[in-house]
């Protein structure tokens, strides 16, 4: 199997597992004071959507076994280093999050900003729209979740 095809798996099993132990400390979460579903419901289905997601990568990735790699002017782009920026990148968020550093949305904002310049490899062309989209995406959760579900969010 062709190395990046490994590491599809690789990260995707890893996923998965993070998601289970999301799912897992959701369960322990209180009832909600404003709906009788509480706040766990949303977590576990995102946990459960994400791992849906990583199965199908995995599926993809095993069904193409014994296809060439495809890749532009015939090279392999395999870019770990990118990927551990973007788990720490993660890591780096939610710890954030647990220290209530700010609010939800400003963190939500900045972390989307960064995954997405870091993913267009800080193009400055792909900086602006990176900066909508946080702004975008991150202000219109918080919005969404506190006003619309009534969720408690963390550092909010």
């Amino acid at each position: 199997m062709h190395r990046t095809r490994q590491f599809e798996i690789g990260a995707s099993l890893v996923v998965i597992l993070a998601c289970a132990v999301l799912i897992v400390e959701s369960l322990g979460l209180p009832p909600g004071s404003f709906e009788p579903l509480g706040s766990a419901p949303v977590p576990q289905a995102t946990g459960g959507l994400i791992i849906l997601l990583c199965v199908i990568v995995i599926v993809g990735a095993v069904r193409k076994r014994g296809e060439p790699p495809i890749a532009e002017n015939n090279e392999v782009q395999d870019e770990p280093v990118a990927a551990l920026l973007l788990v720490a990148l993660t890591l780096f968020y939610v710890l954030l999050l647990h220290l209530r550093v700010t609010g939800f949305g400003t963190l939500t904002a900045g972390y989307l900003f960064l995954v997405i310049a870091a993913l267009e490899r800080f193009r400055p062309r792909a900086l602006i729209g990176a900066a909508i989209v946080g702004l975008v995406v991150g202000f219109g959760v918080q919005y969404l979740f506190t006003q619309v579900f009534v969720v408690d969010l963390p550092a909010t």
